[in-house]
């Protein structure tokens, strides 16, 4: 992905189409769909008779690898710390949606569609700001990578394979690990 590719801009699809494409490719008993305002994909709630789900269509500028890399990095993270409140994507319904990879992920139009069951609360930007919560973010920050440890190196080969050795690509991937470990600091020495 290229720096450039940040924000490039693209056609949302609207709530029909995101019904549709749960139905058809998750196989899900779904009737409405509440868009959610993200800064590179669509994403909306879609609800009915099955129950409530986020269904994700990524940026048409990111790969099938990369997506892959985040369900990747997401199951691992399970695999390490059921208890983490992470995605737990679906199964795709309809294998001919398939992009090649997990099974998880339907091949839409050029852009990549994924399902997990909505995990309910209130966003952290409209909770009432305490040290508490503070603390509750850094440990659950803390958690997470903790669990996603063992995927730096899968991540750095992964990338680079896909992306190629380049400047927007390390920048990427080390920002990242700095802000990981800034967290983990963060929740030690506030704990």
């Amino acid at each position: 992905m290229a720096v450039d590719d940040l924000a490039t801009p693209f056609d949302s699809i609207d709530g029909t189409t995101a019904i549709s494409i749960a139905r058809e490719a998750f196989g899900l008993d779904v009737d409405s769909a509440q868009r959610f305002e993200t800064e590179r994909d669509d994403t909306f709630r879609v609800a009915g008779g099955d129950g409530a789900y986020a269904l994700k269509l990524a940026h048409p500028a990111d790969s099938v690898e990369w997506v892959d890399l985040e369900v990747a990095c997401v199951e691992h993270a399970l695999a390490v710390d059921p208890t983490l409140p992470l995605a737990r994507f679906l199964p795709l319904a309809d294998q001919s949606w398939d992009t090649g990879t997990r099974g998880r992920m339907a091949a839409i139009d050029g852009r990549i569609a994924r399902c997990a069951p909505w995990l309910g609360g209130t966003a952290l930007r409209h909770s009432p700001r305490s040290v508490a919560q503070v603390r509750a973010v850094a440990a659950m920050q803390t958690r997470l990578a903790v669990a996603l440890a063992g995927t730096i190196v899968i991540a750095y080969l992964a990338l680079y394979l896909a992306h190629g050795v380049n400047t927007g690509t390390t920048v990427a991937l080390t920002g990242t690990l700095l802000s990981l470990a800034v967290i983990a600091l963060l929740a030690w020495a506030t704990a």
